[in-house]
């Protein structure tokens, strides 16, 4: 009984097709049975009623449930490329760091003071060294580690399809200034979306 129990419950919480870690469908189900074995202690001893029984699990299955959803929206904003994406949009946008048009205007210094990357109306072209070692920065002064290398930040946001690729490389070469180098791509529309989901 106790093994159907747990398999059933397990089966429950995957089809509520909440994204988490792979033992959370396991750790919700002997939750649940523990749940139900001590309503059922309670319903045997006269404590409370079948009925306030049912009502209870119902209702605990619901905050197990919602606290498994919750932490799954805390995983998804934990995820390295989303406190990337966030925490570089922080100097950009206080004019920390300047970003500036691809296509410029004749006589607009190229490499301002503190020149990051350029944009044009898809992409934000980031220089990827410059760009990782501001974010560690901005991480360090508020207290928060940012574990990634360079490399290991770009193969993420390339997964996370963030950035463009080209023939394999998570850079992408760009003429800008009259000279051909390798920036990371990082695509705005994406990158907005996640700034703006906070």
């Amino acid at each position: 009984m106790l093994k159907e129990s747990f398999t059933a419950y397990r089966s429950d919480f995957i089809q509520t097709g909440i994204s988490c870690h792979g033992r959370v469908p396991e750790i919700a189900a002997e939750l649940r049975i523990g749940m139900k074995m001590f309503l059922q202690f309670l319903e045997e001893h006269k404590v409370i009623t079948e009925f306030i029984a049912k009502n209870l699990d119902g209702e605990f299955k619901e905050i197990l449930y919602r606290l498994a959803q919750r932490q799954s929206e805390n995983i998804k904003s934990d995820k390295p490329s989303v406190v990337f994406v966030k925490k570089h949009y922080v100097p950009i946008e206080s004019g920390a760091v300047a970003v500036t048009r691809k296509d410029l205007s004749i006589g607009e210094d190229p490499y301002p003071r503190n020149f990051v990357g350029f944009e044009d109306e898809h992409y934000l072209y980031l220089n990827k060294d410059i760009a990782y070692r501001h974010v560690k920065v901005l991480c360090n002064e508020q207290g928060e580690s940012f574990s990634l290398t360079s490399k290991a930040l770009l193969k993420t946001l390339a997964e996370d399809d963030l950035i463009k690729t080209s023939q394999g490389s998570n850079t992408v070469s760009v003429r800008y200034a009259g000279k051909n180098s390798r920036y990371m791509a990082l695509d705005k529309y994406k990158a907005e979306q996640i700034v703006n989901s906070t």
